[in-house]
């Protein structure tokens, strides 16, 4: 995503993200790249916290891509209100990758 982020934009995303959801129900980490988001409508960021508390169960980890200190602050307010899932807040692609290769190296280390 590039630019505004409206609520229609944002209910696609959800809803895209709810099928995969369902079909995976396995998946424990999810990734926000919101690097690209220059600014949201109001309540978008309470929307996206009611969803993810409605859908995200099964998330234990979330990495939240961003450089837009109001997005990571966000995201930690995120953390305190959906207490399951431990948010992480990375500032470029990159660090969010080694992010996940790092929970996936934990995961080895815990099944073996």
């Amino acid at each position: 995503m590039h630019g505004h982020l409206d609520r229609a934009m944002l209910s696609n995303c959800l809803a895209e993200a709810a099928d995969l959801l369902r079909q995976h129900p396995d998946i424990d980490i999810s990734v926000w790249d919101l690097a690209g988001i220059t600014g949201f409508d109001p309540g978008n960021a309470a929307y996206a916290i009611q969803w993810s508390r409605e859908h995200c169960t099964g998330i234990q980890k979330c990495v939240v891509v961003t450089r837009n200190q109001t997005i990571a602050g966000l995201a930690w307010v995120g953390q305190v209100m959906i207490p399951h899932t431990r948010v992480h807040v990375a500032s470029r692609r990159e660090d969010a990758l080694a992010l996940l290769d790092e929970f996936a190296r934990a995961r080895r280390r815990s099944a073996a």
